[in-house]
C-alpha cells in the first residue's frame, strides 16, 4: 500500500466508505464514514487521501448548534476549497441565509438532501447547482409553494430523486418542473407519501421518467389508483417496497401491494432484484398457519411474468441476530410453508438475503 501512487491509494480507500443511504441522519453519516476516519489516523499520506474522500460528503447534523456548525464550516471552506470539492451535502432545517451560504460554498454539488420547509427564495437556490444529480426533497405540512416562475428549465438533470410528501395538497407545478427537467436521465426514483390518496399528483408526471427508470423504491402502500402507472416502467431491474410495521384499516399489507405491483408492471421480465423492507415478525407471519392467504398471494405475485428474471430477494430489515440460536432464515422458519417457498426460489435460481447477508 505504501508504494501505491496517491491516486490509487485514494481509489482503494474510497471502497471502504459505506453505501450512500437514501435518507441520512447523524448516526447514519457516522456509519457511512467511520472507516475513512480510521484510515485518516494511520499516517499523513493516508490522512490526505482519506480526507479528500471525506470532504466530498458533508452532513450538517440535526442539533441545537446546527447554525453554528454551518457557519463554522462555511468559514473554513475558503481554506479547503483548493484541496477538496464537496459533492454530497445533507442539510437540516436551517434558515434561508445559512442554506444559501452553505450551497454557495458547494457549487459543484452532485447530491443534496433538503427538507423543503422553504419559500421561493430557498427554492431558487437550487438553480445555483448545475452539476446536481441526486436530490432528496421533503414537502412537509409547513411547505409553501414558491412564487417564482416555474417555466424556465432547471440547470441540472437528475439521475436520482427521493420525493417525500406529507399531509398537504401536493405542489403539482413544482413536481412537474423537477420531473420534466430530468426526462431521459432519471434512473432511480423513491416515493414516500403520508397520504396514499395524494399520488394523483403523479398521474401526469410519472410517465415522463418511468420508461428510463432502473430502480424504483416505494416507501409505503398507496391507493389502488397509483399502481396502473407502473405499466410505463419498461426498464426496471430493481424494485424496493417498504412495508408499514402497523397496517391500519384501509391500508394494504405489503404482500397485497406486491401483488398489485406485479399485475401492473409490464410483462417483459426485466426485474432482477426485489427488496422487501419488512420486519421478521411480518415476514414470518406470511408463513404461519393464519397467513395462508397472504402466502398464496405472495407466490402468485412472484409467478407473474414481470418477475420471470428475478434472481435476488433482499430482506434488509430481517435481523436474525435477535434469534441467538438461528444463523440462517431456514433455521428461523423451520415450517413446511417456508420450506416450500425456498424450494420455489431454488428451482428458479432466486437467492434470499437477510440483513446479515447484506452487511
Amino acid at each position: 500500500m505504501e508504494a501505491l501512487p496517491y491516486e490509487l491509494l485514494e481509489r482503494c480507500l474510497s471502497f471502504t466508505r459505506g453505501p450512500i443511504p437514501l435518507l441520512m441522519g447523524h448516526r447514519e453519516s457516522h456509519t457511512f464514514s467511520s472507516n475513512l476516519i480510521r484510515a485518516s489516523l494511520v499516517n499523513r499520506r493516508w490522512r490526505d487521501a482519506a480526507q479528500a474522500i471525506l470532504f466530498t460528503m458533508v452532513v450538517i447534523p440535526h442539533s441545537t448548534s446546527e447554525h453554528n456548525f454551518a457557519r463554522a464550516w462555511i468559514d473554513s471552506e475558503p481554506r479547503l476549497e483548493s484541496k477538496y470539492i464537496v459533492r454530497e451535502l445533507w442539510v437540516p432545517r436551517v434558515g434561508n441565509k445559512v442554506l444559501e451560504d452553505v450551497i454557495a460554498a458547494c457549487p459543484r454539488l452532485r447530491t443534496l438532501t433538503l427538507p423543503m420547509e422553504m419559500d421561493s427564495q430557498s427554492w431558487s437556490i437550487l438553480r445555483k447547482l448545475p452539476e446536481l444529480e441526486r436530490l432528496e426533497l421533503h414537502f412537509p405540512e409547513s411547505f409553501v409553494n414558491p412564487a417564482e416562475d416555474l417555466t424556465s428549465p432547471l440547470p441540472f438533470r437528475l439521475k436520482h430523486l427521493f420525493l417525500w410528501i406529507g399531509n398537504i395538497v401536493p405542489p403539482l407545478a413544482l413536481i412537474n418542473h423537477v420531473f420534466s427537467c430530468s426526462e431521459g436521465t432519471m434512473s432511480s426514483l423513491r416515493l414516500a407519501f403520508t397520504a396514499p390518496s395524494a399520488t394523483w399528483c403523479l398521474d401526469a408526471v410519472f410517465p415522463i421518467v418511468a420508461s428510463g427508470l432502473r430502480h424504483l423504491f416505494l416507501d409505503s402502500p398507496y391507493g389502488t389508483d397509483f399502481y396502473p402507472l407502473l405499466r410505463y416502467c419498461s426498464s426496471l431491474s430493481s424494485l424496493s417496497l417498504v412495508a408499514k410495521e402497523e397496517v391500519k384499516e384501509g391500508q394494504a399489507d405489503y404482500v397485497t401491494c406486491l401483488a398489485l405491483i406485479a399485475t401492473a408492471l409490464p410483462k417483459r421480465g426485466t426485474i432482477v432484484r426485489l427488496s422487501l423492507y419488512t420486519s421478521f415478525r411480518q415476514f414470518s407471519a406470511t408463513f404461519s398457519e393464519s397467513g395462508r392467504e397472504f402466502r398464496q398471494e405472495l407466490l402468485d405475485a412472484l409467478s407473474q411474468p414481470c418477475f420471470s428474471s428475478l434472481r435476488q430477494i433482499h430482506l434488509p430489515h430481517v435481523n436474525l441476530t435477535r434469534f441467538s440460536k438461528h444463523r440462517t432464515i431456514r433455521e428461523a422458519l423451520p415450517g413446511s410453508a417456508f420450506a416450500n417457498f425456498m424450494n420455489m426460489c431454488t428451482s428458479r435460481g432466486i437467492e434470499l438475503f437477510t440483513q446479515q447477508d447484506l452487511m
